[in-house]
């Protein structure tokens, strides 16, 4: 139920079944669309073991505005949030702030919503025989900004509110339970090799920069890197929404690199060292280092290309209703 997560974005290749509806449901919330999609098709099918769900929920995400069963759980009250169109990038934009003593308890009662869609989800697996056995990985893509130093949204930085985000991993038969792991050479791009080497579908011995999650004692990374790639339309828009917010000081990509335990913010495919994101930023990375970096951002999947192009009318009213798109 998230625009992004289309064909047009190629995230259908190599599934048999792939459900998207850009539009919320005339009843219920997305997530719980999506769930009762789930059920439906398996009751329906027989679906093969071992098999791959991919489940994307978009509810902890602005508009905050959580199903009537969780409305006020957290003391959110929905009356307490301008209804203006755009409010989301107007925030953005530095053209209007909203309490975040408003904006926290809807987020939270979004959260809450969230995890009891995953928790009937895990029940089902239950009942049908299928968690025990199973891989099972949650996580997500970006945090979200509150108000903290006035910003809202998750756009336009690399601050911590946006990239340290949660993943918890269940593994068949239950193996590490209750094991915590703490390390900033963790990655997303991780649950790839994760994955795989579950599946037995992995050589183990090739090397690859995802690491296998489940083998922490092998693990080993002396760098790793968050990006943001700006849109220029975009950009253009919260200045059609603020007249005075700084295009310029956008129109660049940003880089944080992790090593030996200190963070380095550049600007640009030339790696400017700079700071920013209310961060301190350390020193100069090693030689070793910087030539490996130096090395992926010449190589293909280190080309800072972006599409901004928007694609088809339903598309672009998704976006627009998740606050990604303007007049």
């Amino acid at each position: 139920n998230n625009p992004m997560i289309s064909a047009r974005n190629r995230l259908d290749g190599g599934f048999d079944t792939f459900l998207w509806r850009p539009k919320p449901p005339a009843e219920g919330s997305r997530a719980d669309w999506s769930l009762s999609l789930i059920q439906k098709r398996f009751a329906q099918q027989q679906v093969p073991e071992p098999f791959f769900l991919f489940l994307n929920l978009i509810e902890p995400h602005f508009p905050y505005d959580p199903p009537a069963a969780f409305h006020g759980r957290f003391g959110g009250d929905i009356s307490k949030i301008p209804t203006e169109e755009r409010l989301e990038m107007s925030m953005v934009a530095g053209a209007r702030a909203v309490d975040p003593e408003a904006l926290i308890p809807l987020y939270d009662e979004e959260l809450s919503h969230t995890d009891d869609v995953v928790g009937r989800l895990l029940a089902w697996l239950r009942e049908r025989g299928l968690y025990r056995s199973s891989l099972i990985i949650i996580t997500s893509d970006h945090g979200e900004f509150l108000g903290e130093g006035g910003r809202y949204s998750h756009q336009l930085s690399l601050a911590p509110e946006l990239i340290w985000i949660p993943l918890i991993i269940k593994y068949p038969g239950n193996e590490y339970a209750g094991t915590v792991e703490e390390s900033p050479m963790v990655s997303l791009t991780d649950v790839y090799r994760t994955v795989l080497a579950a599946a037995g579908a992995h050589d183990p011995d090739r090397e690859t920069w995802s690491q296998d999650l489940r083998r922490m004692d092998r693990f080993s990374r002396r760098w790793t890197l968050s990006e943001y790639f700006y849109s220029v339309k975009y950009l253009r828009q919260l200045k059609r929404l603020n007249p005075d917010f700084d295009v310029r000081a956008h129109e660049v990509v940003r880089r944080l690199v992790f090593s030996g335990g200190e963070e380095h913010l550049f600007y640009g495919d030339d790696l400017t060292p700079a700071a920013g994101d209310g961060r301190e930023v350390g020193a100069s990375l090693s030689d070793g280092v910087l030539a490996e970096l130096d090395a992926y951002l010449r190589s293909p999947r280190g080309a800072t290309v972006f599409d901004d192009s928007l694609g088809d009318a339903d598309a672009i009213e998704a976006l627009r209703a998740l606050g990604y798109v303007g007049d």
